[in-house]
């Protein structure tokens, strides 16, 4: 017989450290939003980044564009030099009309260069510039106009020195503007050249960051969301292996530990109490089955008494005629096992309904565990419903951050195509010859630029495909998660046919108690009609001659009376042995 342990409860554990009082869906939530928060910051600096770059090229941009500006000015106060030259040699109008478009020109460019400056010696350079401009254009109306259609009226040509006089002067102004604007030219290339160095060492320490803040992003998300499905995943692994214990008959497995306050805590709940309510009842089992079985040897020891009794009533009758005196003691002898064999008769009706109650007791019981195993059932539908939200999630993760890599495939295409914008500038230079040095090594420094932005676009794109890869292995995690507790949900529809089964069985041992009940009932009304009998031999004892036959016939339905009696305890005992046998499986 399986030893009942008297083992009480064991007390709670006690409370662990991470405690949450939040659900699993919350949990999960809580991972995401710290997820798409890391993501999000992560993305936003990479558009600080890049915009902070395109900001730079737009500078160094106008910085070239003011550099050739300054050259292109430079230009035209060659160009007017060459018109004041034409106009002093051949007299002809239309240099006056070719130098005020040349003046307007100049005029233009030097406004624009002038506008918005915030450095001031380069300020003073363009309006140094702008005043030999106005000097030459004032020397040219005032002087040399006069001077030549003075020359032109009278019909005469212009002295020869004077020519090389009026040239000499404008040469001499000439030559400042230019070196002003040449010195201007030289500022601004420097200014664009620091500005692209500077810019250049910004971007590598903004890659490095960006970098450096993608993964720390990726692997605090991995870290999180480990430690969240760890936790669940241990204490449905753990309520699963409970299931699978109880489904075997052992019940002296340990009490599930409970460290949250989540679905899975209520899981862990419902399988302890689960498991003390089917222990309770199995002993319960035990002990009744105890019961019966030794209520059936003492019936049988009782029948065995009453047989022997009814065998020395047949000898007193068979012997009535040596001796009446015999006779009544063994009357009064059979009469009085018979009112002990009524009573035992009694004992046993009185046991067999307590059998009967402690049966209907532990199918009720049986019930309540098979509702308590739908109930966990449900847990475990209501967590994997909230896993597959999840993993929808992790899906619209992975389309944002397909977004992400084709912003940055956008980016390296603005790359090439300022790449190809450099070298056609660098082109363009080239053609202008040496007063298109300046711009192409603004060109340069620009398609270098490019480059740079380029393998910054593509390093962002690497980093997004390992975001990527992460996002597959966390949705093959929910998916195994789903697999594990689908699983749980047949071990714990197989504990509910496991409680189904008993609850046929306590029915069946129900009926059996009925049916051993009855049995004894019949006993008793045999005992009664014995004691009749006996009572009838007592009045017949005085009169032994007469009622010889009617004493046999009484002691023939006695002996009948017995081996029904014997039959009945042989039933019981084995109805015990079965009953035992059938919860032999389970340990407690």
């Amino acid at each position: 017989m399986p030893v009942i342990s008297t083992k009480t409860d064991r007390t709670e554990p006690k409370v662990m450290f991470f405690q949450k009082n939040s659900s699993i869906g919350r949990k999960y939530g809580l991972v995401f939003f710290s997820c798409l928060t890391l993501i999000i910051m992560a993305f936003v600096f990479i558009l600080f980044s890049l915009s902070s770059a395109l900001q730079t090229a737009e500078n160094a941009q106008q910085k070239s564009n003011d550099a050739l500006k300054s050259a292109a000015a430079a230009g035209i106060f060659k160009q007017k030099y060459i018109v004041i030259t034409d106009y002093i040699t051949k007299g002809d109008p239309a240099s006056e009309k070719a130098y005020g478009d040349e003046s307007k020109k100049i005029n233009g460019v030097l406004r624009e260069l002038d506008t918005d400056r915030e450095n001031k010696e380069q300020t003073v350079l363009i309006r140094a510039a702008a005043a030999m401009n106005k000097e030459l254009d004032a020397y040219f109306e005032n002087e040399i106009q006069p001077e030549i259609k003075d020359a032109m009226g009278s019909g005469n040509a212009v002295d020869p020195l004077k020519q090389i006089e009026l040239q000499n002067r404008a040469a001499v102004i000439r030559d400042v503007g230019i070196e002003k604007l040449s010195a201007l030219e030289q500022m601004l290339s420097v200014e664009r050249t620091a500005m692209v160095r500077g810019a250049e060492k910004n971007s590598q320490k903004q890659i490095l960051l960006s970098c450096a803040i993608i993964a720390v992003s990726i692997i605090l998300s991995l870290i999180l969301l480990t430690i969240v499905s760890r936790r669940i995943r241990r204490q449905l692994t753990m309520a699963v292996n409970m299931c699978r214990e109880l489904a075997r008959g052992n019940l002296m497995t340990e009490d599930l530990e409970i460290r949250s306050k989540d679905e899975s805590a209520e899981i862990a709940k419902a399988m302890n109490t689960l498991k003390r309510e089917l222990k309770t009842s199995i002993a319960g089992i035990f002990t009744l089955s105890e019961k019966v079985r030794s209520m059936s040897v003492h019936l049988k020891e009782n029948a065995g008494t009453t047989s022997y009794g009814t065998e020395q009533i047949t000898d007193s009758i068979l012997q009535v005629a040596s001796g009446s005196e015999k006779q009544l003691q063994s009357i009064e002898y059979a009469s009085d096992s018979a009112h002990s064999i009524a009573g035992q008769l009694a004992i046993a009706a009185a046991q067999s309904r307590e059998a009967a109650s402690l049966s209907t007791a532990s199918s009720k019981k049986m019930e309540q565990g098979s509702l308590q195993a739908k109930h966990v059932m449900n847990q475990m539908e209501a967590i994997l419903e909230r896993v597959e939200k999840l993993e929808q999630t992790i899906h619209a993760l992975s389309h944002k951050s397909a977004a992400i890599t084709a912003i940055t495939t956008m980016i390296s295409s603005i790359s090439e195509q300022t790449n190809l914008l450099a070298l056609n500038a660098a082109i363009e230079a080239a053609r202008a010859g040496e007063h298109g040095k300046g711009f192409g090594v603004v060109a340069s420094e620009v398609r270098k630029l490019a480059e740079q932005t380029a393998r910054a676009a593509e390093s962002i794109q690497e980093i997004l495909l390992t975001t990527k890869e992460e996002t597959a292995n966390a949705e093959k995690l929910m998916t195994e998660s789903s697999s594990a507790i689908v699983k749980g949900n047949q071990l714990v529809l197989e504990v509910e046919e496991s409680f189904t089964a008993i609850v046929k069985d306590m029915e069946k041992l129900e009926d059996k108690s009925r049916e051993v009940e009855a049995a004894v009932a019949a006993a008793g009304q045999k005992m009664d009609g014995l004691n009749d009998s006996t009572g009838r031999i007592k009045a017949v004892s005085r009169l032994t001659n007469e009622h010889i036959e009617q004493m046999a016939a009484a002691t023939e339905e006695q002996s009948a009376v017995m081996q029904e009696m014997l039959d009945s305890a042989q039933t019981l005992a084995e109805l015990a042995i079965e009953f035992r046998d059938s919860f032999s499986a389970y340990r407690i």
